[in-house]
């Protein structure tokens, strides 16, 4: 990775369609496959949007999501968001159209239409993207048209802007539903209490595989907390050093609404998780952010579908210790990803046979590794 400030941490990035072109030319390069350069790169995206009625949407959004984080990669995210948009290499500049391809008032009204979204949940979309939504009143007393908690007048049946955003995601894409596994990062939030114990040192204090329910507990306004992430730099982060780090989730059930909201591209391209996602504690990078001046901690989540048997679990609004952590389960769990290791892409038919979202052996629980093993012995 190139140096900016995250350079010494490992995003993950996995696409399935970019692994079926790898299927049919073994030397081809992920610029390539963003700028369909290759005759099999363009023949992989025509087939991929002429599968399902959303094709082309899907096809715009996975391209946007993977064209930002190879900026990231190389560093030009983190170069435009300090103003030095203008020093781009030719080569940045042609993978940052294929991100902002995703972007713009007649592109947004194509997503909202491709993916069926009611005029509730796009202004939804819009409101969370606010600064004000937590405000229900202007000074001048009219009410504020992005005010999320409860005001019928605004939401309609659904009572307030948090349960339409919630709809919303139900209708767009997840990355995992686009093919994609990717590492996004959150700058948590200011602590209220002056005693308050930052949650960075919170998470790292925790054992290794230690299981997180987060979004369990209600907020301020009555709603479960909506994970913000982004795939890169954004504003937020200006608090990297207050809040002691930044944490980092690599998972599938994120949604790219980023192009549905009113804040720019360039503003971290947000991937937003619903309430109750379920993560394991990975370990913490202890030099993951180093922006010069600051070197600090990117504390690592690796998403699961649901907690494994026998770890300990914890909610996210204490980080207490629940239960004890049963340490065979890791051993037994390693053992069952380097059995599966060998069978390669019958794994993969295995996952989508039991009708799992297409991800890494890491990201399947106990339970769902032995099932995966159970039908590739039988198949």
């Amino acid at each position: 990775m190139n140096d900016h400030p995250l350079g010494q941490d490992e995003q993950v990035l996995s696409c399935r369609l970019f692994d079926e072109l790898r299927q049919l030319s073994k030397t081809a390069t992920f610029v390539e496959f963003l700028l369909e350069s290759t005759d099999q790169a363009r023949r992989v995206c025509q087939q991929y949007a002429g599968r399902s009625i959303t094709g082309e949407t899907d096809l715009l959004l996975m391209k946007s999501v993977l064209a930002t984080a190879e900026l990231h990669r190389r560093g030009a995210t983190g170069k435009m968001q300090a103003g030095k948009g203008d020093q781009l290499s030719d080569l940045e500049k042609a993978i940052r159209n294929v991100a902002l391809k995703a972007y713009g008032d007649t592109v947004k009204q194509q997503l909202l239409a491709a993916y069926k979204l009611d005029r509730f949940q796009a202004h939804a979309l819009d409101a969370y993207t606010t600064s004000t939504k937590n405000i229900q009143f202007f000074d001048g007393g009219g009410l504020n048209p992005h005010f999320m908690g409860h005001e019928p007048q605004l939401w309609g049946g659904y009572g307030d802007g948090w349960s339409a955003l919630g709809a919303a995601l139900t209708q767009i894409p997840t990355l995992g539903q686009l093919g994609i596994v990717l590492t996004t990062y959150r700058a948590p939030r200011i602590p209220k209490e002056i005693d308050e114990v930052l949650e960075i040192v919170k998470i790292a204090t925790l054992p290794v595989e230690t299981n997180i329910h987060h979004g369990v507990v209600a907020m301020d306004m009555g709603q479960l907390h909506f994970i913000s992430t982004g795939i890169s730099y954004c504003y937020h982060w200006r608090r990297v050093a207050e809040v002691g780090g930044l944490v980092a989730i690599t998972g599938v059930s994120g949604c790219y609404i980023n192009p549905f909201g009113i804040q720019g591209w360039i503003d971290g391209a947000e991937v937003l998780y619903p309430p109750k996602l379920v993560t394991v504690f990975e370990g913490t990078n202890g030099i993951g952010y180093n922006d010069g001046v600051n070197r600090l901690p990117v504390v690592h989540l690796r998403e699961v579908a649901r907690p494994e048997t026998g770890q300990q679990r914890v909610e996210d609004n204490t980080y207490l210790l629940l239960s004890p952590k049963d340490d065979r389960l890791d051993a037994h769990k390693m053992g069952l990803i380097r059995d599966l290791s060998r069978y390669g892409a019958k794994v993969n038919q295995a996952i989508t046979a039991l009708g799992y979202t297409p991800r890494g052996l890491m990201y399947l629980t106990v339970d769902e590794l032995q099932r995966v093993q159970l039908w590739v012995s039988r198949n």
